[in-house]
């Protein structure tokens, strides 16, 4: 667990990079895909601060736009992307 802190109020979370690790392995899992096939990024919204160095996949929202054009692989073809987002559209 982390803790977070806005204004006064203190709460613990999830570890967001554990979190979303889980989930980028349940949608490989889904797909039928291998894990270097999805990435995983943790979007952090609004005036949040971090007190150690991120992994270059944890980003400001400002910087998501950027982070995604780095990725330059194609992984798919359009209709494997088709075929992916029914899918996902379908809950399969």
């Amino acid at each position: 667990m982390q803790l977070k802190k806005i204004f006064k109020y203190s709460g613990k979370f999830q570890n967001p990079l554990h979190q979303n690790d889980k989930h980028t392995q349940t949608l490989a899992s889904c797909l039928a895909l291998s894990n270097d096939q999805v990435y995983s990024v943790v979007v952090f919204i609004g005036d949040c601060t971090f007190k150690t160095k991120m992994p270059d996949n944890v980003i400001y929202a400002r910087g998501c736009l950027q982070y995604i054009k780095t990725k330059q692989q194609i992984h798919f073809t359009a209709a494997q992307v088709s075929e992916i987002t029914t899918a996902i559209e379908a809950g399969d």
